[in-house]
């Protein structure tokens, strides 16, 4: 089974651009380098009318036949075709990304006639969310019957009935343990069977997230010599996210919203809120869980690095080879907890990369966000 999304040549180029020292542009014009994505590009780019387009061979210019086209798709699998979905194809409006819309992005992709890794690329790609959250019982039921092309129908008797599941929430087993187990799983019954005994409420379905999380917030905050999870933040970004104190150049940080990263860096991007929900065990969306388990890991394993060797500089090998053992430790703690490995098109992760590509990247990523606060003060 795959916990990864697959690395077709296009994505093999992309992470292959990552690894290349060329260099970084900080402030508006952060780039790696010409061949890869600027920022400015990725950010106003339809993705997903792109992979739309580019799925069903149709020119990206001619909307009417791709509305035409994928409503035929939709009437062919016996799916409605909404007028939500209508306005996603006329640029109108953007997929949701929340987890109560995610059956729009399933069903879109099941409308497209796509297989499991199609659907898998896809959702990640174009979509811009992480596919197949395995503790929840909609994706569970999806991941099912897309891996063993299941009809529509099937799938909306199985999300009746496992409607009346309560939640067991069993936290002895991982996100990654279940994928594997409903992988395994080809008679409908024994599916169901084994969805009523591992049906998790909101709460618990990203319980291994928030243990590795609470796991690398002490080890951080032991690298970085500080007591409070607002101290490490502040190690770690450079800025204080607790609106009113002191921040950068002395003046009072207004949340990194206020900054010119774009709105998919900064959403659920990680401060004291987040921590204090995940201490106390309250609700807290996937994305800021990822978004938090990646700059930790970030922070870990370049800190951890830095602590260890005497020399200063680093040799263009050095920073290649550390870039790679990087990807690949935190793609490993992305698929235990069930989310998807690092990707240049997400722009959270691309700014990530990109600062895991140079000689200091701790320092790195300090500079580029004081970089970009600074520029959008000159702004004002």
């Amino acid at each position: 089974m795959f916990l990864h999304l697959p690395e077709n040549d296009s994505t093999k180029c992309e992470r292959a651009i990552l690894s290349s020292i060329k260099g970084i542009k900080r402030g508006k014009d952060f780039d790696i380098n010409e061949d890869t994505y600027p920022i400015d590009d990725l950010s106003e780019r339809n993705i997903f009318l792109e992979g739309v387009s580019s799925y069903l061979g149709i020119d990206v210019a001619d909307i009417d036949a791709i509305v035409f086209e994928t409503e035929a798709r939709y009437s062919n699998k016996g799916i409605e075709f909404t007028k939500t979905i209508r306005q996603w194809l006329q640029g109108k409006k953007k997929p949701s990304q929340s987890q109560a819309y995610r059956h729009n992005c399933y069903n879109f992709c099941i409308a497209l006639d796509m297989d499991i890794n199609k659907t898998f690329e896809f959702m990640f790609k174009h979509f811009q969310i992480m596919p197949f959250y395995y503790k929840n019982r909609t994706d569970a039921i999806y991941f099912y019957c897309i891996l063993n092309n299941k009809c529509y129908d099937t799938i909306v008797k199985m999300h009746n009935i496992a409607n009346n599941f309560p939640a067991t929430n069993d936290e002895t087993v991982d996100t990654k343990y279940i994928g594997n187990k409903i992988y395994e799983i080809e008679n409908d019954e024994e599916f169901l069977d084994y969805l009523k005994n591992y049906c998790y409420d909101d709460e618990h379905q990203f319980a291994t997230a928030r243990r590795i999380i609470l796991e690398l917030l002490d080890k951080c905050k032991e690298l970085a010599v500080v007591n409070a999870d607002s101290q490490l933040l502040m190690s770690i970004t450079g800025y204080n996210n607790q609106i009113g104190r002191p921040g950068i150049g002395g003046r009072a940080d207004k949340g990194i919203s206020k900054s010119l990263f774009p709105p998919e860096f900064t959403t659920s991007f990680p401060d004291d809120n987040v921590l204090c929900k995940i201490r106390n065990g309250k609700k807290v969306s996937d994305e800021a869980l990822r978004k938090l388990l990646i700059l930790l890991t970030f922070y870990h394993f370049y800190k951890s690095y830095d602590n260890g060797i005497k020399s200063l500089h680093k040799t263009d090998e050095i920073i290649q080879d550390n870039f790679r053992d990087f990807c690949a430790e935190c793609d490993g703690i992305l698929a235990e907890c069930g989310y998807v490995q690092l990707y240049p098109r997400n722009l959270y992760d691309w700014h990530i990369l990109c600062c895991a590509n140079s000689e200091y990247p701790v320092e790195e990523l300090k500079s580029l966000i004081k970089q970009q606060y600074t520029d959008k003060l000159d702004e004002e």
